[in-house]
């Protein structure tokens, strides 16, 4: 569910933040958001050298959620300025339905 979740998050920004110039999710979410992706993708052998899979999937779920929290928190601060379209409010609630997939994702994931 960590990988469903960075690909909610990569479509996000492909669709509202490249496409429709509306709302931008972080570089640092997408940076994460794609590891999630691939870090199910890429040879285990090479991945089990830092840490294992399960840990490493734990650990970027949780990091999305934490930028999740954060982007939540200043969308809210500056609410008049970045949500006033309908365009921004569908991106930044399937981004928040991104943050919370891959944070539901991390605490599935037993180790």
């Amino acid at each position: 569910m960590v990988a469903l979740g960075g690909l909610v998050l990569v479509g996000t920004y492909l669709v509202f933040g490249l496409i429709l110039n509306d709302y931008w999710v972080g570089w640092i979410t997408v940076l994460l958001a794609i590891s999630a992706v691939l870090l199910l993708r890429v040879d285990r052998t090479f991945i089990e050298k830092l840490a294992p899979v399960p840990v490493l999937a734990k650990i970027v779920g949780y990091l999305l959620a934490i930028l999740g929290l954060l982007a939540l928190i200043e969308d809210l601060r500056f609410a008049d300025g970045t949500l006033n379209e309908f365009p921004d409010v569908i991106g930044a609630l399937a981004a928040y339905a991104g943050y919370v997939i891959a944070f539901l994702g991390a605490r599935s994931i037993k180790t």
